[in-house]
Formats: structure tokens, sequence, C-alpha cells
């Protein structure tokens, strides 16, 4: 018979206790020793794009030449020249909005707030009309960061040129990591409105993370990107989750879009800080299959998205944020009972959700809002559907779009470098 010391049962006793804990005391109390290793990317199927790649190269892709050549001529005529963004740029207009002072603190304005000088505060709302005023605070810069990086990093996967390389890490260095202009990792001035406080809706704003961390893991083979600058990345996002759970720290705090897109984030960002052992608690990140049968009705009808002034926007966004998670869930080294595919228990959900939208897709029906060139958007939720379940009716929806919008339209997507065509 075994003899186990008292000692030992303490210890075991105190190993279950700290497992037992909530997830925000975890991420709260004790930072990890993160590692150099490079672990991502995760979202992305480096196979995948090896196969554009080498199709590309053998005159297999013409569709994706072009997608490759509008990609290079962005990176080259708005990219390379760029001066990198950062959160202190913003500080001549949002000094007098911190209530922390700190020009660090990232603020984003609500998107519906408008100066006006006959109101007390300075500001007004009107409902579903963007203000002018977004782009001086750091909204925009942030998307813009996410585009160039994500654009760089796939510039040079694809073409081996190292100033995309050291272009992107430029941009990751200057909003993450240098001390004159790094943001603090904290949205506590998100969606405001001067003069009533801050909204509640400004997590979905950085979802734009998610291709900075994708970024960082493609460039980290080139000579640009070091080992322990992926490290200390991985330090900013651990401190931003630190954030995140003091704020929402109920898994199902947000509904609708928001909460999709804070599952993901949340998700990706777990696996980059080497906490992937929390995904599987319910009270730390909703299962996929749950979130799903909470916005997404039998027939693929989803509800709170339908509602809104832009219904065909929103239907399209909440799915993507929900074909971002799938993918996150399906990488190989996950250690998740399931993967993406036609058998998955969230499968279903997708499906119906994808089968629900497809007369819009393939332009046999239409919204009252008309979705225009954006159409093109459809490919980021169809080829990777089609690939993932080997799905061909998916496939043709793909097809449909781009015929649809030719010469060229849809060569921006970048779904088209990252996902291959379901042969």
């Amino acid at each position: 018979m075994l003899r186990f010391s008292g000692r030992f049962i303490l210890a075991i006793s105190l190993f279950t206790l700290v497992l037992s804990l909530p997830a925000c005391f975890i991420l709260e109390d004790i930072e990890p020793r993160f590692s150099t290793a490079n672990t991502g990317p995760y979202q992305l199927s480096v196979n995948y794009m090896e196969t554009v790649r080498n199709g590309i190269e053998s005159g297999q892709y013409p569709l994706q030449e072009q997608a490759l050549a509008a990609l290079l001529k962005r990176a080259d005529e708005r990219w390379l020249p760029q001066e990198p963004y950062s959160v202190v740029h913003s500080a001549p207009y949002k000094k007098d909005l911190l209530t922390s002072g700190d020009i660090h603190d990232y603020l984003s304005l609500y998107t519906f707030a408008w100066s006006d000088s006959s109101s007390i505060t300075g500001y007004t709302t009107r409902p579903e009309q963007p203000s002018p005023d977004l782009d001086k605070f750091d909204r925009v810069p942030l998307a813009e960061m996410s585009k160039a990086v994500e654009d760089l990093s796939l510039a040079w996967y694809f073409t081996n040129d190292s100033r995309y390389a050291e272009k992107a890490a430029q941009f990751i260095r200057t909003w993450f990591l240098d001390k004159a202009t790094r943001m603090n990792p904290n949205l506590n001035h998100t969606q405001m409105v001067p003069g009533v406080g801050r909204g509640g809706q400004g997590i979905v704003e950085t979802r734009d993370f998610i291709p900075v961390i994708e970024a960082a893991s493609l460039i980290y083979e080139s000579e640009h990107w070091s080992p322990e600058e992926h490290k200390e990345l991985k330090r900013w996002f651990y401190r931003y989750l630190q954030w995140i759970y003091n704020v929402y720290p109920n898994a199902d705090d947000l509904g609708g879009n928001i909460g999709t897109w804070f599952d993901s984030q949340k998700y990706i960002f777990t696996l980059f800080t080497e906490q992937e052992r929390l995904l599987n608690s319910r009270s730390y990140i909703l299962p996929l299959s749950e979130r799903m049968a909470s916005q997404i009705e039998a027939d693929g009808y989803q509800t709170s998205e339908m509602s809104r002034h832009n219904a065909q926007h929103y239907t399209y966004f909440n799915l993507k944020g929900y074909i971002v998670q799938a993918e996150l869930q399906s990488r190989p080294s996950a250690d998740r009972e399931e993967r993406w595919t036609a058998s998955t228990s969230y499968s279903a959900s997708l499906r119906s959700a994808l089968d629900w939208l497809t007369p819009y897709a393939m332009g046999e029906a239409s919204f009252i809002r008309d979705f225009d060139f954006y159409e093109c958007r459809y490919i980021e939720l169809y080829r990777p559907a089609a690939l993932a379940m080997n799905m061909p009716e998916y496939e043709a929806v793909v097809e449909s779009v781009i015929e649809r919008h030719r010469p060229g339209r849809c060569v921006d997507i970048l779904t088209l470098l990252t996902h291959p065509p379901l042969q």
C-alpha cells in the first residue's frame, strides 16, 4: 500500500485549491514566467498559406496572384512610408477627457457623439450617424495599426522581403512595447461620451489585436522580431487579460456580437499568454455551442443582429466572430475536445446560420440596406467553412461572390491568400 506524508497531502490539497480558484484570481495574483517560444499563429493555418503560396508560384491560382499583387501594392505605397501609430499621438484631443490623466491610456469616442457647442457638455448624440471626430482619438489608429501589421506580415510571408517584417515589427513595438509610446493594457476610456462617461461596448474594439498576435507569430522567423520581444508582447497581453477579468469577471457578461468577439479575443489572448488550461473552464469562457444557442435560431436566423439598424453588416459581423473562434479551436495543438469539422457540437448552428445567409450572399435576395462592395466579405465566412467542413456548396458561394464582382473587386479580401480553394 502506498503511503503519503502529511506534507505531500498538503501540497496536493493546495494545488487542487489553486486550480479550483476563479480564473480572475489566477490572472490577478500570479504572473507566469513566459517563454520566448513561438506557438502561433493560432487562427491562420500555415499549411493553407503554403498551399496558396505554392499555387501562386506554379501559376495555378491567378486570382490569388492578383490578391498578392494588391497586397504588395498596399504594403509598398501605404504602409512602408507610414509612421507608426500610437496612443500618445492623440494626446492634444483626449487629454481633457482622460480621468486618469495618462496619455498612454487608450481613448475612443462613442460612435455617435457629435461636437455641439450649444450643448452643456460640448457633445450631443445622433443615432446611427457616425461622428466625424472619431479619428481624432485612438479607435481609428488602432484599426490602421492592426491592418498595417496584418498586411505587412503576410507580405513578408509570401515574398520573404525583410522590409515588410521590419516595418511590421516597428508598428508592433511602437504600440505595445516602446516606453515612450506604448498603450497601457486597459480600456478604461472606450466609447466615451464627453460629459456623460464611458460606454460599455468598447471591448469589441480590441478585436483588432487578433491580427497583431498573428502577425507577430509570422514575423517571429524573421531577423526583425526577437524572441525577447515576443516574450514581452506576451507579458503585455497577460496584463490586458488581468484588466479584462477585473472588469468582466463572468464569461456571460456580454451578449450579441460583442459577446461573440469578446470570446474570440479571450481565446487567442489565452493561447498566446500560455494559459491554455483556463479554456476548459466555463466560468472563464462560454463553450462555443452555448454562445451560439443563445444567438442563432434553429433556422439560422440571428434575432439580435437582425434587429440592428444595419442588419446585413451585423449578421456578417457576428458570424465572422464565430468563424474566427472556430478556427482558433481547430488548431492542432489546442487542448480541446472538439475540432471544427462537420461533426462538432457547434457546426450545426454555424451551418444553419450560413445556410440562412446563403441567398443573400449569392445575390438571390437582398436586405433593406444594400451591402454593395462589402458583399465580398462573405468570402471570409464561406471559404473557411467550406474547407473546415468539406462543403462544396459553400465554395460555390465564394465563386458566386467573386464572379459577380469582377474584375478584381474582391482581391483585397485576405482570406483569398490565407485559405486555398476547396478542391
